[in-house]
């Protein structure tokens, strides 16, 4: 996941080493400067029946079928089994709508 917000210029030389290939007929020479790419993205293990409601999800929203979407995050339980499915599923819509062809 490259991008400015987690590549850091780092100081001091750079471990001697070969040439690195960059690109068909490119190379770069060591320049004694160092990156350093940071992630403290979320890693997790997602149970099959959890994968096949996230499809449910991405299948519901292009179908705007909002109502089958809010009974799949509360599948997922991201949403309480007692919340109000009508408000919720027409709340769910306003922010869609403008994305969906």
């Amino acid at each position: 996941d490259p991008h400015p917000g987690n590549i850091l210029r780092m100081t001091g030389p750079a471990p001697e080493g070969p040439r690195t290939a960059v690109g068909e007929g490119e190379e770069v020479a060591a320049t004694g400067a160092k990156l350093a790419i940071i992630d403290c993205g979320c890693m997790i293990t997602i149970a099959p029946q959890d994968m096949d409601t996230l499809m449910s999800t991405l299948i519901h929203i292009t179908n705007r079928n909002y109502g089958a979407l809010v009974d799949d995050l509360i599948d997922l339980q991201i949403l309480p089994a007692d919340c109000n499915r009508t408000v919720v599923g027409e709340l769910l819509g306003k922010p869609l709508e403008p994305y969906l062809m």
